[in-house]
């Protein structure tokens, strides 16, 4: 399933991006630095911190400026593992808060595992950009050295004004450098801060880091943007109305599994997770077209 729909990526070439300039068309215009360290995915804890939660009303304020985030409640053991396993699908998440928070790989390697495609093995390395990390030799390393099969990228530095280009160099470096590793190098286009319609701006923005690396982009901001027209005022964000509650970081990791396996990949859905897990798949689907187009 997995190689089919890379197979669909890859036949339809730079023009499966097109569905990206037609969103923004259609769309109105509308982190802190952290220490590097690696973190493995504990999809045990996640699980029972998104079941304890799913339901429970979680208080959104806007805000214009992206606001500090205490640390997770959810604390993670560091690896110092050097190598991965040919035996199983290997991801690699460089993330912020954005994906560390909730635990978005470890819900990546729980929908993965729970469905088709095998073992699953997910680390992650925190950073606070991409800019910084691309400097860091251990980061690199960790990119370029080991037999990753997914390497997620997530943490381009973004303009709340709209009128700042920040260097994308960077991040189409770590791209590159994964690429040539022979993984599949996957930037996670994060959704956007409550109350404001900047999906698109978002996802354009990977999208050109995407066109200049060969990279791809996972449309999250899509997939919250879907669930929310169906379900207005859902609590998808947490407190600071810029990071997730624990179902919006579950629809992001959704996205993601999806993105990976295909659209038609079958997942265990958690409790509460069925409609979440619908938007997600519905849109990846609608992002990749059908193998037939």
């Amino acid at each position: 399933m997995v190689e089919m729909w890379a197979g669909v990526l890859l036949s339809h070439g730079p023009p499966y991006r097109s569905t990206a300039r037609a969103y923004r068309d259609q769309t109105a215009e509308k982190e802190e630095e952290c220490p590097f360290e690696t973190i493995p995915g504990n999809i045990n804890l996640v699980k029972r911190l998104l079941l304890a939660l799913f339901l429970l009303p979680v208080a959104c304020t806007g805000s214009g400026e992206r606001a500090s985030l205490p640390e997770p409640s959810v604390q993670y053991e560091t690896t110092t593992s050097t190598s991965v396993s040919p035996d199983v699908m290997n991801i690699l998440f460089l993330g912020n808060s954005h994906t560390s928070t909730h635990d978005v790989p470890g819900m990546v390697k729980d929908l993965l595992a729970s469905g088709t495609e095998g073992p699953v093995n997910v680390e992650m390395a925190r950073i606070g950009f991409l800019r910084t990390a691309a400097n860091h030799k251990n980061i690199t390393d960790m990119v370029a050295s080991r037999n990753w099969d997914v390497v997620v990228l997530q943490g381009q530095e973004i303009s709340q004004s709209y009128t700042i280009n920040y260097s994308q160099t960077e991040a189409v470096q770590l791209a590159q450098m994964a690429i040539r590793s022979g993984a599949r190098a996957l930037f996670l286009a994060e959704w956007p801060r409550e109350g404001y319609a900047e999906t698109a701006y978002i996802e354009g923005i990977y999208d050109e880091i995407a066109e200049k690396s060969g990279a791809e982009v996972v449309p999250v901001g899509r997939s919250w943007d879907r669930f929310l027209t169906e379900q207005p005022g859902f609590p998808l964000w947490g407190a600071d109305g810029n990071h997730s509650a624990p179902e919006g970081a579950f629809l992001a990791a959704a996205t993601i599994a999806f993105y990976i396996a295909g659209p038609d990949a079958e997942f265990t859905v958690p409790a509460g997770g069925v409609t979440l897990m619908e938007s997600a798949r519905l849109t990846v689907e609608e992002y990749f077209g059908s193998p037939g187009d």
